[in-house]
């Protein structure tokens, strides 16, 4: 619309309105309903995945508990993942540069800690299932997206790894390692 040195005119102010209004009237409904959808798609999945599941528990847990574990990890996470993001962007703002940038401090985000409390407490299976789905709500949640979900599916299958492989009593803090390593 207008290239640095330009005059910006009302014209052009318009126009750059009209952009930043675009996608917003009416929308909320539909965006909503529409991440609600996939949301309850998401839980559906997983449920039928704890149903159906094969392998043992370190907890002799019933699919019902099972499932109810896995939800509230991810629930617990995505809300984690939030805060962290708002907090991120919170710290970014009242930084200096090179500290100024959100993505920067959204490193500290606990990405694997779902995984890492399910594997510990169920099995390996739903841990990496409650993984691929906290990295699918940090890529919704992230302003960036695409990157921030990679690197929580890397950092799940970090802490799904780790945990599987050790089962003695330092098994989280190795794990941790494992992960921040990875991370």
């Amino acid at each position: 619309l207008a290239r640095e040195g330009d005059t910006v005119t009302p014209a052009i102010l318009t126009q750059i309105a009209a952009i930043k209004s675009t996608g917003h009237a009416g929308r909320p409904w539909h965006n909503f309903f529409g991440l609600l959808f996939v949301v309850i798609g998401v839980y559906w999945a997983a449920w039928k995945f704890a149903e159906h599941r094969t392998g043992g528990s370190s907890l002799t847990l019933s699919k019902h508990k099972a499932f109810a574990l896995v939800a509230s990890a991810i629930l617990v996470q995505t809300a984690l993942m939030k805060i962290g993001f708002i907090f991120g962007e919170s710290v970014a703002a009242r930084m200096a540069a090179p500290f100024n940038d959100p993505v920067i401090w959204n490193f500290a985000i606990p990405f694997a800690a779902a995984s890492l409390l399910v594997a510990m407490l169920v099995d390996t299976q739903l841990a990496f299932l409650a993984g691929m789905i906290t990295a699918l709500f940090a890529g919704l949640l992230a302003p960036g997206g695409m990157p921030k979900a990679l690197f929580a599916v890397v950092s799940c299958s970090a802490a799904v790894y780790g945990t599987g492989r050790y089962r003695e009593r330092q098994s989280v803090t190795l794990a941790g390692l494992l992960v921040g390593g990875v991370n």
